[in-house]
């Protein structure tokens, strides 16, 4: 699993908006799998970072010979600018008053 994870470490760092990246590997229904974990940085785009990982998992497998199974994780800031924001109006009173 080593050289999966730094290829697959050193391709997604100079990714904007990536601030970490993790690679565990795993054996699913008995096929090695990998587990790209990904912390993103506040306001990061999720669809730049997907396109970044889909790159370097083409380029794995290029390297390796053969397509590698792989669950991309996204965790971190991105969530802040998806989000729509929640916000409280405190101009109107909570109870109304009986007229």
């Amino acid at each position: 699993t080593a050289v999966p994870a730094s290829l697959l470490v050193e391709r997604l760092r100079g990714v904007p908006g990536v601030a970490g990246v993790a690679v565990s590997a795993y054996r699913v229904r008995r096929q090695p799998a990998l587990k790209v974990t990904v912390d993103c940085r506040r306001g990061a785009s999720p669809r730049t970072i997907v396109d970044a990982i889909d790159d370097a998992v083409l380029r794995l497998g290029d390297a390796l010979g053969t397509e590698p199974t792989v669950f991309a994780q996204l965790t971190g800031g991105f969530r802040a600018r998806v989000r729509t924001p929640v916000r409280v109006d405190t101009s109107t009173p909570a109870v109304r008053p009986i007229p």
